[in-house]
């Protein structure tokens, strides 16, 4: 390397066919700095540095993710899949971009992620040879029989009732009309929007744990989610793509059994 026009060949060279130069050696030699001067892409294989770190990701990404990624250097292992697994794969990535669309905070951040659901959406579709023509003539029958989602009902329970039931409901045992509203102020109502959402919650033996998080304000206030029974101790974290899951099994006295194992499960 301390010819200068072998040098300007290889800057030349990676120039024009915009191609990666490896070069053996620290990033503190000089030929290193010369090249990352001139613009290029250089790769250095210091025997002394640690090894370059290698991530998994094992997703579905857009098409041109990976070509991307190449352009900054990166080396990229790819699979391209077809037919059941494909599909698999588009229906985790609708469930992923679900979720950062769950996520964002913002108008701006809210379009990106709601273009990236449409976009993966689309592609599931075609994929299974469902038209476009087909899913507007479903939502438009949606939509005329059950209605859209612009007035924000929250359907809180139902409950089977009597005709005796029926014909007093709207009138007490004097006779005068009921109201049919409650004005239980604004944060009631948010309070009991929160709780109605998806929460961890034990009936009798087991433990009931949806997979999308409770809204972020709870999170704040309680992130684990404790639920004890008479034999474990139940710690659920939510993160952005996964959940942990703390198993710790109790003692006859209701404390930790530091005789038994703790496991911990991530689901991403």
């Amino acid at each position: 390397m301390r010819s200068q026009d072998f040098r300007d060949e290889v800057i030349d060279l990676a120039q024009n066919f915009n191609i990666s130069v490896e070069l053996e050696g620290s990033i503190l030699a000089h030929a290193f700095y010369l090249f990352k001067s001139a613009g290029l892409s250089v790769i250095s294989t210091d025997l002394f540095e640690p090894k370059p770190q290698e991530l998994q990701f094992n997703k579905l990404v857009r098409d041109r993710i990976p070509e991307r990624i190449e352009s900054h250097g990166e080396k990229v292992t790819v699979e391209r899949l077809s037919g059941i697994e494909l599909e698999v794969f588009l229906k985790a990535k609708v469930i992923e971009e679900a979720l950062e669309v769950y996520h964002s905070s913002s108008n701006d951040e809210l379009t990106e992620e709601l273009a990236d659901l449409m976009e993966v959406a689309d592609a599931l579709a075609k994929h299974l040879h469902v038209s476009k023509p087909e899913i507007s003539s479903s939502r438009s029958r949606k939509l005329l029989e059950r209605g859209g989602f612009e007035q924000g009902i929250v359907l809180r329970k139902t409950q089977e009732t009597s005709p005796l039931d029926s014909a007093s409901s709207e009138r007490d045992l004097l006779g005068e009309k009921m109201s049919a509203s409650h004005d239980l102020g604004r944060q009631d109502a948010v309070e009991g929007s929160l709780l109605a959402l998806g929460v961890p919650k034990q009936h009798g033996d087991k433990v009931v744990i949806p997979p999308v998080p409770p809204p972020t304000e709870m999170l704040r206030s309680s992130n684990p989610i404790v639920l004890e029974t008479d034999l474990f101790r139940l710690c659920i974290t939510y993160g952005n793509y996964d959940i942990e899951l703390e198993i710790t099994p109790l003692s006859e006295s209701g404390t930790a059994d530091t005789n038994q194992l703790t496991f911990s499960f991530y689901q991403t």
